[in-house]
């Protein structure tokens, strides 16, 4: 299977990335910031680095996710996408437990993505 992850720094994204590639995924993932996302991937045994491939993506720029994808795609089907696009825990009002907040403060990080 082939598997796009987008926003593979964070720690959702990186983790669900490394999952799929333990269990045989092909993981072509991506982030805004390419030599964090390298120096995390350079932390995994080697036999699961050789599953991902990596890019610069932001994900957060239609046009970039467009041109990725007509990329990617040229030579491959791809199978699922997980889309890890999140928001910095202060911007969630975190650490407050979500029975507290305002509905609108709840749904602030589905209306961004």
């Amino acid at each position: 299977k082939n598997i796009v992850v987008f926003a593979g720094t964070g720690a959702i994204s990186f983790g669900v990335a490394q999952e799929l590639a333990t269990n045989g995924a092909r993981v072509l993932i991506s982030a805004r910031n390419l030599q964090k996302l390298k120096d995390k991937i350079a932390q995994l045994p080697k036999e699961l680095v050789e599953k991902f491939e990596i890019a610069k993506v932001d994900a957060t720029n239609a046009s970039e996710v467009e041109s990725y994808f007509q990329e990617i795609s040229k030579n491959r089907n791809i199978d699922s996408v997980f889309n890890g696009i999140g928001l910095h825990p202060d911007e969630l009002y975190y650490p407050s437990s979500s029975s507290f907040l305002k509905i609108n403060e709840f749904m602030k990080p589905l209306e961004i993505i």
